[in-house]
């Protein structure tokens, strides 16, 4: 079993430097507008990049912000809400102390946190699924992938 390395650059990499889609890509119709990624998805996710970048998030606030993220109470279908609005706004909490704390002379840090935050909520799974996964793993419903490592199926 062989490995080979290659230059070709990432998907992230062509989307954030416009660098063009390996030929092969467009002979077979791997490219993004074949997988339905819509230029207004790629610059939504350049400009969520971009504001992490500017902000320079750290690892502790990282940990907060994917709690935030991942207590969503705005999914239908969830059986104890009240619990996972608690758990987002522990979220929420903590990472307004570590802020607080940690940078005290920045006061306008959490709320460009929270910038970034919403940034994010603004970018479509599907997208992100077809832009990241589908060249790795196929065409998948990445909610049921994530169901699944959750479950251990």
């Amino acid at each position: 079993f062989d490995t080979t390395e290659t230059v070709e650059p990432s998907m992230l990499q062509r989307i954030l430097t416009g660098v063009p889609e390996r030929q092969s890509e467009a002979v077979t119709g791997q490219s993004r507008a074949a997988v339905g990624v819509s230029v207004v998805d790629i610059e939504a996710i350049k400009a969520f990049l971009k504001k992490c970048w500017s902000v320079d998030i750290s690892t502790k606030e990282y940990a907060y912000l994917k709690g935030a993220v991942l207590f969503n109470p705005d999914l239908e279908g969830l059986r104890c809400l009240h619990y996972i609005q608690s758990l987002r706004r522990e979220a929420h909490q903590a990472l307004n102390e570590h802020v607080r704390l940690i940078h005290r002379d920045d006061t306008t840090r959490f709320a460009k946190l929270l910038i970034a935050l919403s940034m994010l909520r603004a970018i479509s799974p599907p997208v992100v699924a077809q832009l990241f996964f589908r060249p790795v793993i196929g065409t998948v419903n990445i909610e049921e992938v994530l169901m699944e490592m959750f479950y251990g199926k």
